[in-house]
């Protein structure tokens, strides 16, 4: 049964750290997804255990920082966010403010394609000889 319970701990300290980053190189704070589009929901993960602390950023709108509600991770706390539509592309800090820390990360707003509108202008068809 102890190998049962140092497997879950594994997998559950692997959903903590990002893709690609060792728990030591691991920031305090991460977005997820970390490259959004403007209207993209995203959580803010920050390595801290005590809720009611702020999210600023210039392109997000974030609740406060809470614990799991499932009680996962109690060592961080997360929120919610949306990147503002008004967001321009590229990369923007994301300060959380939890244990009287100051504490940063970093979100990317990429373009979103522009979509065609209207049909192609190919000529009208219908005046071929």
């Amino acid at each position: 049964m102890k190998l049962a319970a140092v497997t879950v701990l594994a997998v559950a300290g692997a959903l903590m750290v990002p893709a690609g980053v060792s728990s030591a190189q691991a920031p305090p704070v991460w977005v997820v997804p970390g490259v959004a589009r403007p209207g993209q929901h995203v959580t803010v993960q920050v390595n801290c255990a005590a809720e009611g602390g702020s999210v600023r950023s210039a392109v997000l709108s974030a609740g406060r920082l809470a614990a799991n509600p499932d009680g996962h991770q109690p060592w961080a706390v997360f929120a919610t966010g949306t990147v503002k539509s008004t967001a321009k592309p590229g990369k923007y800090d994301v300060t959380t403010v939890c244990e009287g820390r100051t504490r940063t990360g970093t979100i990317t707003v990429r373009q979103v394609a522009q979509k065609p509108k209207g049909a192609p202008q190919t000529g009208g068809g219908g005046t071929s000889p």
